[in-house]
């Protein structure tokens, strides 16, 4: 009976983990203050967060949102880090960096030219909802046009 229970509480402790992981429902809001606040840190400045089509399908349901950062090379690679070590599954992907426009570094105060825009995904996943139930019917019933 201990070995049970001890097993239930490591289960119990992976399925907290995996939550916080892959929530069961999209939490736009806190991980874009999540973003907001990892950009404010490293000094980038995002330009845009654009939500683009949910992808549904078990078990999970893939958001992507694509994002416009400016600032230097390393402080770009920094974000770019600590978005993907936030506390749920989030994956850059296609990356494309390009040398800032001057309207941009004038609007941000750069005078050294070394400014970059990072335009590029990311991916986060939620626990697909769970399929609508069948509708009633006898048990052992079978389907229309089944034959024995």
């Amino acid at each position: 009976m201990e070995d049970l229970r001890r097993k239930v509480e490591q289960y119990t402790a992976l399925l907290s983990v995996m939550r916080r992981l892959v929530p069961d429902k999209n939490e736009v809001p806190a991980l874009i203050d999540d973003i907001s606040t990892k950009a404010k840190v490293r000094g980038v400045t995002i330009g845009r967060i654009e939500p683009q089509a949910v992808e549904a399908g078990p078990p999970f349901d893939t958001y992507r949102y694509r994002l416009e950062i400016i600032g230097h090379y390393d402080q770009l690679g920094e974000f770019m880090s600590d978005i993907a070590s936030l506390q749920r599954i989030i994956v850059p992907q296609d990356v494309n960096l390009k040398a800032a426009n001057s309207q941009a570094q004038k609007l941000i105060g750069d005078t050294t030219g070394a400014l970059l825009e990072a335009q590029f995904m990311i991916r986060t996943f939620v626990k697909a909802a769970a399929p609508p139930p069948g509708p009633p019917g006898k048990k052992g019933a079978k389907p229309a046009g089944a034959t024995q």
